[in-house]
């Protein structure tokens, strides 16, 4: 009859107790959510790349929700500038220069994330070139520049071999354009 409880402790929301389980709970709030980040910025990018045959627009626009999510996901930066880049060819004038300006900014950011990234040079190769059909005259030497800096993180790299051979090809210099085309079908025959 007179049994006695034990001392058990108990939570009370106003006292010291309270407030760490209130500060836990948030720390855990807040882990659960920044785990989901980088869950949320996959989706985007992978809407992003399924969008990007059908209608550039939202992809660049899936893309670009995935670069504010995840900020240093290279792979992000350079389909967004890819998409940039495609939007840009379809595109004239005044607006096609600044689509092409998004598209070099853009891999060039990818570039900083990723600078092992042969990809992003192989792109930024394509879009000079482009600038040198509008008539940039600094373009060709800036594609060369970053197309040998593709050939040196990946020596296999046929597609860069073609657009170093269409450089050396609009420069004037067949042999060179030729040893190139060559390598390119080395690389990849067919």
């Amino acid at each position: 009859e007179g049994e006695s409880i034990p001392n058990t402790p108990v939570f009370r929301p106003g006292t010291a107790d309270g407030l760490w389980v209130l500060v836990i709970i948030v720390i855990m709030a807040v882990l659960i959510y920044m785990a989901f980040i980088p869950f949320r910025a996959d989706i985007y990018l992978k809407s992003g790349k399924t969008y990007s045959e059908k209608n550039i627009d939202l992809a660049i626009e899936n893309f670009k929700l995935a670069a504010d999510t995840e900020p240093w996901e290279g792979s992000t930066w350079t389909n967004l500038g890819l998409s940039y880049f495609a939007k840009a060819q379809s595109l004239s004038g005044k607006d096609q220069q600044e689509m092409i300006n998004k598209a070099e900014s853009t891999i060039k950011q990818a570039t900083q994330i990723d600078p092992y990234n042969a990809d992003n040079y192989q792109i930024l190769g394509k879009i000079y070139l482009l600038r040198d059909q509008l008539g940039d005259k600094n373009a060709l030497e800036q594609s060369l520049d970053v197309s040998l800096k593709a050939i040196a993180i990946d020596p296999y790299y046929a597609e860069v071999f073609y657009n170093i051979g269409l450089i050396y090809e609009i420069k004037g210099n067949s042999s060179q354009a030729f040893k190139n085309y060559q390598r390119a079908n080395m690389v990849n025959p067919g």
